[in-house]
């Protein structure tokens, strides 16, 4: 997993913007990954300033709280609107 930097906001918003579904792993729900709405991943990853944010590949990246706790994000389209932000990085 590739570790994204906070002061990336561009590519971070793409990520949530464009965020498609979320899943919530914790010890609560026995790390069954319950469907939460993308809102709880953007304030985890706002409110801990130890919340790290990792691109998985694919369009899935993953807000990681805590070793029991995180958050798997499918957004697919991130890295097109990203494009779209910065001409000519592609």
């Amino acid at each position: 997993m590739k570790t994204i930097r906070r002061n990336a906001r561009k590519q971070i918003a793409a990520i949530f913007d464009n965020a498609t579904a979320c899943r919530s792993f914790t010890l609560e729900n026995s790390f069954t990954g319950a469907e939460v709405p993308i809102e709880c991943a953007r304030k985890a990853y706002d409110t801990y300033d130890f919340a790290r944010l990792g691109a998985m590949g694919h369009g899935s990246y993953q807000v990681r709280v805590h070793s029991n706790r995180w958050y798997d994000i499918e957004s697919p389209g991130a890295a097109d609107a990203l494009v779209s932000l910065v001409p000519g990085l592609i």
